[in-house]
């Protein structure tokens, strides 16, 4: 009973009148656009400035797809399955991460390309376990 009133209730809030697109729920235009842009690899591989890059590399997360584009967010940037983030050369999403240009690295993992140290997001010791007797 509550379900359908609820049903009801937000099937009242919202019309749509014939011919009129309902357009995105989550993003604005430009946002959807930049989103449309890194799925079709536009854009891509290429350096924003000629700022120097750092060897520092941190997976912000992934999304796998069943089609197989997946996008990994790597300092911070969305990129497709097989492009570059620089300093990475390739970037390929895995179930945890992704491999930065074969390395495996752990969703909210840091590693410096040049010496290879990991750091995590979570300092180590932060978090404690208690057993229970």
């Amino acid at each position: 009973m509550t379900a359908m009133l609820a049903a009801s209730v937000l099937a009242s809030e919202v019309t749509v009148q014939p011919g009129e697109r309902l357009g995105t729920l989550f993003y604005s235009p430009a946002e959807r656009a930049v989103i449309t842009r890194a799925r079709q690899g536009l854009g891509q591989g290429q350096a924003e400035s000629a700022a120097p890059i750092s060897s520092l590399v941190t997976v912000n997360g992934v999304v796998k797809r069943q089609d197989g584009n997946s996008t990994a967010w790597v300092n911070g940037q969305a990129v497709q399955d097989g492009l570059s983030a620089p300093p990475a050369n390739r970037v390929t999403s895995t179930g945890r991460g992704a491999n930065l240009d074969g390395r495996p690295v752990r969703v909210g993992e840091t590693l410096d390309l040049s010496t290879l140290e990991r750091t995590d997001i979570v300092a180590p010791g932060a978090v404690t376990i208690r057993r229970s007797k």
